[in-house]
């Protein structure tokens, strides 16, 4: 079994509504990282697209186990509290990011050997062990400052 630990940040400023999204992968053979911009934008997209690129960066047909880090309450709390499954069999009624999410839903559905389990982890911490250090890679791979050019928001 393959082993991905992951972390995943989002950023945005609401001027020009420009934002970014960080993705550090470790697995047994290294490091790999994910970094785009993307406009017009929130930070709580950025968060959910953080987490869909590191989903998509799984295989599909092989049997994994995948932690994911992320500092974002709204992110881990609908993964793991239940809220995604009640907005879907609500039909996501009156819930934000509905194109995201469904998203989500779709690529965890094509890993059915992934064993995925979702963290909170509290974001700009000092890089005083291996989760605070991918965290704050993430940070900094999602400024949006540090784009030339934007991908137009999923």
């Amino acid at each position: 079994m393959k082993t991905y630990t992951i972390w995943t940040d989002g950023s945005a400023e609401l001027k020009q509504m420009r934002g970014g999204i960080g993705v550090c992968i470790k697995t047994d053979t290294g490091y790999k990282t994910i970094s785009k911009g993307f406009q017009p934008t929130k930070t709580g997209r950025m968060e959910i697209t953080a987490l869909l690129y590191a989903i998509r960066a799984i295989p599909k047909k092989i049997e994994t186990s995948v932690i994911v880090y992320s500092d974002s309450q709204y992110v881990v709390n609908t993964l793991t509290k239940g809220w995604l499954i009640a907005w879907k069999a609500n039909n996501f009624e009156g819930k934000k990011n509905v194109d995201l999410w469904k998203l989500v839903i779709d690529e965890i559905d094509c890993r059915p050997k992934m064993n995925l389990s979702v963290k909170w982890i509290k974001g700009h911490q000092d890089v005083t062990c291996d989760l605070t250090k991918g965290n704050n890679i993430a940070d900094e791979l999602a400024n949006y400052k540090n784009f030339e050019t934007y991908e137009k928001d999923l």
